[in-house]
């Protein structure tokens, strides 16, 4: 049986991993670099710390002692074992008395050990309350009859979960093949089935079960093949892996299997025989594999103060309980007892707190910007650079399989590329979208610099990263400049792909989407609208949760899809909610997509019967009231005037009674003078406005003043009504996919994010942001606007799956080239839309963890302080923290970066990532050369600031090179007219500020 400190040891064990040795995934990778120390503390000095606490209570320890000499003095039969009087009437016995008074004082005369004991049990049981499966989970404790408290702050209605103090970290199943290589042989996971069907149904555990006797070894290639499955497990082997580590069962059973099927081969045996520490080479690849696809978790926003403000609850309630401790005399040993937790407590707590606060620093800083390029149609490149496009067999294959060019006549490539496209053929067809990521820097470089307001005339962001880090890394830029947010965030279904933690799949959702929400609340501009897609599963959550927030509610759209699906002992559902939320008090209209087809028909019979005669309004009117095309509010446009102008009419009363008597004065019929009835509530408009519509014969009178005039509102004036509660859509997604050739499992129908856009956009300005992109439907609907009535509207897109590249970016490029299509082909190339698209991927969370360096350091000894110093200095220098000495070659500066699994060394994008910590707005990016030294200058403003950012190489240079650089910057005059400068490394130029301690301090701000 195990003693509580083995118990507390135990469980220490599982808070640092560290007694898996075989972990090679996310922070416990880099809690694997100081196994020994962390073994060391639990184990060693944890103990100690103990030992020393108990030491240290010598007044207690004194007067255990003491009741012990007193014990071994009295008359035995007087006491029973737990040193209880047998009869109270020994109480008067002087030793006995004595005895008495000494245990008062103490409280219980526990000896060392057990006073030891109850310490260990006290520790155990208050860190295993919060710990769960790899996570604090922050339940606040109140008391011993009321186990739970919600903070409250007074509010009428407060929306709590239990994972509202944490982030949520998840970086997506990946579900592709993973390679490795060892003594020369490749080795491949090859995932063949995965069972989505069933993702987050409570009790269908899915794991990687891989197909041992299927693998197989190429002697030619010199690659082993390993199939796996991702499904749950069936009903005859549950009993093989019992309940607990279910995939570490299956991947031992499967190392020994894969490893017999191999035997045969020496060289791909050993390959995968091959040991690393205490385990195969194939058995730590397959746990890495596995954990990596699986692993969900939370940061929690500060560990520290959470668990010492819950360690004093659990002293006050646990330890030594206040109603007690009320209704007796002092009593030593409780106190002692809790001043013993509470110092070793608060150690424990500050060793984990380290750990925690370096995973919410990673969470946390702004991620680099790995590859920036651009998507933009041709009438947008120089001619000049026409020649080097018709060479480039990418860029032409490319245009093949988007945009069907292959079946154009005239002067094409083929499937052999015997002849290369002309420069004529680009010139007739403008609208084919170049891809910059088929050329080389020269080419790009000459491209951008043509542009003179860069950022102005950019029409579409993508950024190919998750959303969180995306969202931080855009803020400063971006902040209160968005006037359209437009989210269809996973409805935390059973098949909605959404990974929650254990039995948290309401917490786990809101966790991830608070965090978002709070993010994306900062762009909005004044006067802006955020619109949030969801179903009946989390739609009273989502409500509550916007209501946290500073925006104000507009209401609640149902979205009806004309399409109910049944369910098990429910009623049908055919509906979607989508929440509406705006920044002020904005009003929200529906475009009114008839409106011309009504004009259209009105000037029709009036050219038909020669005028505005009885028969044209009746004919009019009879056909807008039964034109079943047409919307309610666009049948009641349904008459004629005498200007030929169509209209409908309205009742001019106020919505609340008026209290001032200038709104009841009536208004006189023009025939037979007398005063007309007055709304109820009296007129909305004053008195003035009401006798301004006179004037412009707005007003609309009956026969006589027995009837209450109405006004006029004419059809051309009024292109939309507000937007309604209720929409009725049944469009289907999937068919405008399909239209593309295009695949992907379900997507919104276009025509109802046009209809949401327009919206808020209706004056064709402003920047829409989507931050969960998905097919990237919102694009599309923004460029079909565009389109419609020459807008000049942009958007930002945000994603993270692997997708973007497959799926979000060539749909863009289909949609920008031709407007409608079918079978993967346009059905016409004729109207143009002029666009630029600027894509970029980003650093993601585990690929800063793959970025953590440790510099060792002479002398390192673990003390108190020794886990913050680790941490904090032998990290500083990593790559993902910025070594700024690396800044000296700006554009070569690298990261390590996992791509489908693998790990691949990539050219970080370091001036794209400062523009956007610095909020810069480009207008032009131009490299300039002096001989062979590249200058690549970036202009643009901040607010009313214009500035200037030089990067250039300076490894290597001396004081000559440093009075070079100074005079061809001032020749080419690079900082003319700039408000400020900026370098990377350092410069004699007179106000340049160096580029290198700002980038760093800026990807760590947080407060800005």
């Amino acid at each position: 049986m195990q003693t509580s400190q083995q118990k507390l040891q135990d469980l220490l064990q599982q808070l640092f991993r560290a007694d898996d040795a075989d972990l090679d995934f996310g922070i416990y990778r880099i809690i694997n670099y100081r196994r020994d120390q962390i073994q060391k503390f639990i184990n060693e000095k944890l103990p100690t710390i103990v030992n020393d606490a108990l030491d240290a209570n010598r007044e207690a320890e004194s007067a255990r002692q003491e009741i012990e000499t007193l014990v071994k003095q009295i008359p035995e039969g007087m006491l029973d074992a737990d040193g209880k009087l047998i009869n109270e009437a020994f109480a008067q016995v002087p030793i006995v008395k004595k005895y008495l008074e000494t245990t008062e004082k103490l409280g219980s005369p526990y000896p060392r050990d057990q006073c030891e004991d109850t310490t260990y049990n006290h520790l155990y049981t208050f860190f295993s309350r919060y710990y769960e499966s790899g996570d604090f989970i922050p339940r606040r404790r109140y008391s011993q009859t009321e186990r739970y408290a919600i903070p409250y702050n007074g509010e009428e209605v407060y929306l709590h979960w239990a994972n509202r103090d944490q982030y949520y970290v998840k970086s997506g199943e990946y579900f592709s093949a993973y390679r490795f290589k060892s003594l020369g042989v490749t080795v491949t996971f090859d995932l063949r089935h995965v069972d989505v069907e069933k993702d987050n149904v409570k009790g269908e555990d899915r794991f990687f079960i891989p197909l041992s006797a299927e693998t197989t070894y190429s002697p030619e290639t010199d690659e082993i093949s390993i199939p796996l499955e991702y499904r749950s497990l069936a009903d005859e082997e549950k009993p093989l892996y019992g309940r607990q580590k279910q995939q570490d069962k299956i991947n031992e059973t499967a190392e020994t299997e894969i490893l017999k099927c191999v035997s045969s081969d020496y060289k791909a045996y050993v390959a995968l025989d091959q040991r690393i520490g205490q385990i195969t080479v194939l058995k730590k690849h397959l746990n890495t594999y596995t954990r990596r696809n699986t692993a969900d978790f939370f940061i929690h926003k500060d560990l520290k103060q959470f668990l010492t403000r819950e360690l004093d609850v659990y002293i006050k309630n646990e330890v030594m309980p206040l109603s007690d401790f009320i209704l007796t005399n002092t009593n030593l040993v409780w106190l002692e007892t809790a001043k013993l937790v509470h110092r070793i407590a608060t150690q424990i707590i500050d060793f984990l707190s380290h750990i925690e606060e370096f995973q919410k620093r990673l969470w946390l800083k702004k991620k680099f910007v790995l590859s920036t390029d651009y998507c933009l149609t041709l009438d947008r490149v120089p001619e000049e650079l026409y020649s080097e496009i018709t060479q480039n067999t990418a860029q032409c294959e490319e245009w093949k399989q988007l945009f069907a060019i292959h079946e154009l006549d005239g002067d094409l490539v083929d499937s052999a590329y015997d002849e290369l496209l002309s420069i004529a053929f680009l010139k007739e067809n403008s609208n084919l979208v170049l891809d910059t990521r088929h050329f080389d820097e020269a080419f790009k470089d000459c491209l951008l610099a043509r542009f003179e307001n860069l950022d102005n005339e950019t029409d579409g962001l993508l950024i190919h990263g998750e959303n969180f880090q995306a969202l931080n890394l855009l803020l400063e830029k971006y902040r209160a400049s968005i006037k359209c947010i437009h989210i269809d965030p996973p409805y935390n279904t059973k098949t909605s792909g959404f990974l929650y933690k254990n039995a948290y799949q309401h917490s786990s959702w809101l966790t991830m989407m608070v965090d978002r929400l709070v993010l994306a609340e900062q762009f909005m501009a004044p006067n802006s609208c955020f619109f949030c897609h969801i179903d009946e599963n989390e739609y009273e959550n989502l409500f509550q949760l916007f209501n946290t927030l500073s925006m104000q509610n507009q209401g609640t759209i149902v979205w009806d899809k004309k399409n109910p699906v049944g369910g098990t002992n429910t009623i049908a559902t055919q509906h979607e909610y989508i929440v509406c939320y705006s920044m002020g008090n904005i009003k929200l209209h529906a475009r009114s997509l008839n409106r011309g087809t009504i004009l259209n028909q009105a000037a029709s019979l009036i050219d038909k019967y020669g005028g505005i005669t009885r028969e044209c309004r009746k004919e009019f009117r009879t056909w807008a009231k039964k034109n079943l095309d047409l919307s309610g509010m666009e049948r009641s446009y349904s008459e004629i005037d005498d200007e030929g102008q169509v209209y409908t009419t309205v009742h001019m009363g106020a919505p609340e009674p008026r209290t001032d008597q200038k709104f009841f004065q009536p208004l006189i019929h023009p025939v037979t003078g007398k005063p007309c009835p007055v709304p109820r509530n009296g007129f909305s408009g004053t008195p003035e406005s009401m006798q301004k519509l006179l004037e412009e014969n707005e007003i609309l009178f009956g026969k006589d003043e027995t009837t209450q005039p109405r006004r006029k509102w004419y059809l051309k004036e009024r292109p939309a009504s507000e937007l309604s509660s209720l929409i009725a859509s049944g469009e289907r997604g999937i068919h405008q996919m399909n239209a593309l050739g295009l695949g992907f499992p379900y997507c919104h129908p276009v025509g109802l994010y046009e209809r949401l856009n327009w919206a808020v956009v209706s004056d064709g300005k402003g920047t829409t942001l989507d931050f969960f992109a998905g097919s990237g439907t919102t694009a599309h609907a923004i460029i079909n606007l565009n389109r419609q009535d020459n807008g000049t509207r942009k958007y930002i897109l945000i994603e993270m799956g692997d997708h973007f590249n497959t799926v979000l970016r060539p749909r863009i490029m289909k949609t920008i080239y031709a407007e409608k299509w079918k079978d993967a082909k346009p059905l016409s190339r004729e109207n143009h839309l002029s666009q630029i698209i600027k894509y970029q991927r980003i650093e993601s969370y585990e690929d800063a963890l793959n970025n953590i360096e440790f510099t060792e350091r002479e002398n390192s000894l673990f003390e108190e302080h020794f886990l913050s110093y680790w941490l904090g200095g032998e990290t500083r220098e990593s790559p993902t923290f910025l070594n700024i000495t690396e800044l000296q070659n700006p554009f070569s500066y690298q990261l390590k970066i996992v791509d489908s699994l693998q790990v691949q060394t990539q050219t970080v994008d370091l001036p794209e990532t400062f523009n956007y910590l610095l909020g810069l707005s480009v207008q032009t990016r131009q490299c300039f050369y002096d001989d062979e030294r590249r200058y690549l200058i970036y202009r643009g403003t901040i607010g009313q600031k214009t500035v200037v950012i030089i990067w250039r190489k300076t490894q290597g240079w001396d004081e000559q090179d440093w009075e070079r650089d100074y005079r061809f910057i001032e020749e080419n005059k690079l900082t003319e007219s700039a408000s400020e400068i900026y370098v990377n490394t350092d410069s004699i130029v007179p106000g340049a500020k160096p580029i290198d301690p700002l980038f760093k301090r800026l990807m760590f701000d947080t407060d800005r």
